[in-house]
């Protein structure tokens, strides 16, 4: 459409393109066509710092002036009508919202194999997804402490409230490191806003290891350590003002950051320009 009429054309990336796990026919679209539509493109829009200084250094200066930065973004609203002191009491609950893939796995099996370390603690991992139970016992999540559930998107501001931990993983060694290393998933800006201290368990060369470390809103486990994992896990469940603190960096982070209001409002100018 674009070279039939001379239309500027916006291309958001929620991923990088060129590199991401697709099917062979999408991945020979994206070594194809990923530099042209990125020099044909009148903007390139992207959800954080690390995946713009990818595309710089994939393909230069002049893509990467033509990049904006548009952050994953929610209503904080429910949020904030939930927000509780944070004091935890056992049954501990550590939270994942999502479904585990590839992406997660590796980081999610080191997080059991983490809890099955603490047996002074009464902890539970509750699982929110749509995948089933024989499926996460297939990929090795299999205990009798990890409670599998669905629910609703309007239930999670609740879900997440209630919880002691929230999880971040993302995994090493997988097949499109790119992918990790650029990632922000949808879910941090939740976790974001929640009052409840996030354990981030990412690589460290990843944007969001560095991302966090740079701004001090999660605990953060940066290498495949079980020992280190369950050490901050007994952290966050046991210094509180430990803990708080880091709640009150996550709330800064999300307001300066990732208010609807904020991104919407930045979204509508690139495109009526």
């Amino acid at each position: 459409i674009h070279k039939t009429t001379n239309i500027p054309f916006i291309i958001y990336f929620f991923d990088i393109y060129k590199g991401n796990m697709l099917p062979t026919l999408g991945k020979w679209l994206a070594n194809i066509y990923e530099k042209k539509l990125c020099m044909e493109a009148q903007k390139l829009i992207v959800n954080n710092e690390g995946t713009k200084e990818f595309y710089r250094r994939r393909y230069g200066d002049a893509i990467a002036q033509k990049i904006e930065i548009i952050y994953n973004a929610t209503d904080p609203t429910p949020y904030l009508a939930l927000q509780t002191p944070y004091l935890p009491k056992p049954p501990y609950k550590i939270l994942f919202t999502g479904n585990i893939y590839w992406a997660q796995l590796g980081s999610m099996r080191n997080l059991v194999t983490a809890i099955d370390q603490l047996t002074d603690l009464d902890i539970e991992l509750h699982i929110y997804a749509t995948q089933s139970l024989d499926y996460l016992k297939s990929i090795g999540l299999n205990r009798p402490y990890i409670k599998l559930s669905v629910a609703t998107a309007q239930e999670m501001p609740r879900i997440q409230s209630e919880a002691d931990i929230l999880f971040l993983p993302l995994s090493w060694d997988t097949e499109s490191p790119n992918i990790i290393n650029t990632a922000t998933p949808g879910k941090m800006t939740e976790y974001l806003i929640t009052g409840r201290p996030m354990l981030i368990h990412a690589p460290a060369q990843s944007y969001l290891a560095q991302y966090a470390k740079a701004n001090n809103f999660a605990a953060m486990v940066d290498e495949e350590n079980i020992d280190k994992l369950a050490n901050t896990i007994r952290r966050l469940l046991t210094d509180i003002p430990y803990s708080t603190q880091l709640i009150y960096q996550a709330k800064n982070i999300f307001q300066e950051n990732y208010t609807i209001a904020d991104n919407a409002t930045r979204l509508g100018k690139l495109l009526i320009q």
